[in-house]
């Protein structure tokens, strides 16, 4: 079970991929949204 301060970082990585895609595109949005989430250890499945 995660953390419960987890959730607050994953929604502002949600929130900074948004605005990133916004800003340049989507790929290098995706690419910076699963770094982050790498960097906190969580893996989609």
């Amino acid at each position: 079970m995660m953390k419960k301060g987890i959730y607050k970082q994953l929604l502002e990585i949600a929130k900074t991929g948004v605005e990133r895609a916004i800003e340049t595109d989507e790929a290098t949005a995706t690419i910076w949204i699963n770094q982050q989430l790498e960097a906190l250890g969580v893996k989609l499945t």
